[in-house]
């Protein structure tokens, strides 16, 4: 997988182990707006995650706008997600 993600991106994502959630690959989708892919039984999860980097926060919406429309028009279909379902953060 991170190597057709590495293929469609503009830099190759990051590999990365989480003590809670296992392994995963990261990358930054637009400024500030990291995606960090975890396989699960059956699946895939995806966090996307902001660090506020200003106080304005149109910017920041238009930032996070911006990374949820690349996770889901080119990040998704490239792993071949189905059934996808927003959820509420765990932590």
């Amino acid at each position: 997988m991170k190597a057709h993600l590495d293929s469609i991106s503009g830099r190759p994502w990051s590999e990365g182990e989480s003590h809670w959630h296992g392994d995963y690959l990261a990358q930054e989708l637009a400024e500030g707006t990291v995606a960090r892919i975890y396989s699960v039984a059956g699946g895939f999860v995806v966090k996307l995650g902001y660090r506020s980097l200003e106080d304005d926060v149109e910017v920041t919406k238009q930032r996070i706008a911006s990374a949820r429309s690349i996770l889901l028009s080119k990040v998704l279909p490239a792993i071949r997600a189905i059934n996808i379902a927003e959820t509420e953060p765990r932590d």
